[in-house]
C-alpha cells in the first residue's frame, strides 16, 4: 500500500474515478456506495472503498435492500476524463499524447450517445493543437511556447525542466528513492535553472514521507526478527541459508547504487542495511534543503519576468534595475 503523496501527476486520466458510485439502499437504512460488480436473484455483490487504497466486496442478500441505484457507464467513464487537460507548465511525452488520444478516442466509440461527447471532443481537439505545435518543432517552456531557434537559446532550462517532469514523474507513482536520486541528479547540473526552486520544494516535501516509511520498516523488521528467533526456524539450516542468500541480494543492490554513484541508496524493507542508511541521510538532508534560499530564488526569478516584459515595453532602465536586482538575489540565476 502506497502512502498517498503530492497532488502531483502527469497524466490525470490516470487517477481512479471515484466521485461517482452505485448505491445500494437497505431496508434498515444504510447506504452502501461503491460499485455493483455481480447481481443473481438472490444477492448483489458491490465493491466499496474502506479506506483511500484499499477496497473491500460486500456481499448483500435480496431481502435486504430496499433500492438499487446504478451509475450509468459513460458517467463513470467520463468522470476519469472530465478533469483531463494539458499541463500548465510543460508538454508530455509522445507515447503519454498516445495514451490520451487512446482515452478520449475509445469513449467516443464506447458511448456514442452520451451526453458527454461534446466535452470529450474539446479536450481531444485541445490536446491534437498541443501535439501538432511540438511535431512542428515548437517547446512549451514554463507556459510560454517557443520557436525551435528560441528553445536552442534556452537549452540548459529546458533539460532541467525535462528532469524536473521526471521527478515529478517519479513522485506520481510512489517512488521517494527515484525521485530523490532524480533530485540529486538535477541539483548537481541544473542548480541555476528555473526548475532548481521547484524541485527543491518537492525534495523537501518528500523527505518526512521517505523518513515515515522508514520508521515503519524498521519496527516492521524488528519485531519480524525478534519473532523469528525465537521460533521454531530460528535453527533451521535451510531457513538460515535463505536469509542470508536474501540479505547477500540486498547489499548487492545497495553495492550497485552506490557503484552507479547514487546518493539515496534503495529502500530495502527487510534490509537493515538500507533502512539505516536511509535514516542516517534523511536528517542531514533535511537540514541542508531548509537551509536553501527557495524565496529568494522565486522572488530572482519573478525579477527576470517583469524584466523581460519591460523589454517588451522597450523600458530598458526598468529592466536593467530588475536584472540587477535579480542577480543579487540569486547569483546563480541563469536567467538572470
Amino acid at each position: 500500500m502506497k502512502t498517498p503523496l503530492l497532488k502531483i501527476l502527469p497524466v490525470v486520466f490516470l487517477l481512479p474515478a471515484a466521485a461517482l458510485a452505485d448505491s445500494v439502499t437497505l431496508t434498515s437504512g444504510e447506504k452502501v456506495e461503491g460499485k455493483i460488480i455481480s447481481e443473481t436473484p438472490s444477492e448483489i455483490v458491490i465493491t466499496v472503498k474502506v479506506s483511500a487504497s484499499i477496497t473491500d466486496d460486500r456481499t448483500i442478500h435480496r431481502e435486504e435492500i430496499q433500492k438499487v441505484e446504478k451509475t450509468a457507464a459513460d458517467e463513470l467513464a467520463f468522470e476519469e476524463l472530465k478533469n483531463l487537460k494539458p499541463d500548465p507548465i510543460t508538454s508530455y511525452s509522445a507515447a503519454t499524447y498516445e495514451q490520451i488520444f487512446t482515452k478520449l478516442k475509445s469513449f467516443q466509440t464506447q458511448y456514442p450517445d452520451s451526453a458527454h461527447l461534446a466535452d470529450v471532443k474539446a479536450t481531444l481537439d485541445v490536446f491534437q493543437k498541443e501535439k501538432d505545435r511540438i511535431d512542428a518543432g515548437e517547446v512549451k517552456y514554463y507556459g510560454f511556447w517557443l520557436t525551435k531557434d528560441e528553445a536552442a537559446k534556452r537549452e540548459l532550462q529546458i533539460r532541467a525542466q525535462t528532469l524536473l517532469i521526471t521527478l515529478k514523474s517519479k513522485i506520481s507513482q510512489g517512488d521517494l528513492i527515484g525521485a530523490l536520486n532524480t533530485y540529486d541528479a538535477l541539483e548537481k547540473d541544473f542548480s541555476a535553472t528555473r526548475a532548481y526552486p521547484i524541485a527543491v520544494d518537492l525534495a523537501r516535501q518528500l523527505l518526512p514521507m521517505l523518513s515515515s516509511r522508514v520508521n515503519h520498516a524498521m519496527d516492521v523488521l524488528y519485531y519480524d526478527t525478534e519473532a523469528w528467533k525465537k521460533g521454531p526456524e530460528a535453527n533451521s539450516p535451510q531457513i538460515i541459508a535463505a536469509r542470508q542468500a536474501e540479505q547477500a541480494g540486498f547489499n548487492a543492490m545497495l553495492d550497485n547504487a552506490q557503484k552507479n554513484q547514487q546518493k539515496w541508496p534503495p529502500f530495502i524493507a527487510r534490509s537493515e542495511k538500507s533502512l539505516t542508511a536511509l535514516k542516517t541521510l534523511i536528517p542531514v538532508e533535511t537540514a541542508r534543503l531548509t537551509a536553501l534560499p527557495v524565496d529568494k530564488m522565486n522572488a530572482s526569478l519573478k525579477d527576470v519576468d517583469k524584466a523581460r516584459t519591460a523589454i517588451t515595453a522597450k523600458d530598458y532602465a526598468s529592466a536593467e534595475t530588475l536584472l540587477k536586482e535579480a542577480a543579487t538575489l540569486w547569483t546563480q540565476n541563469e536567467a538572470a
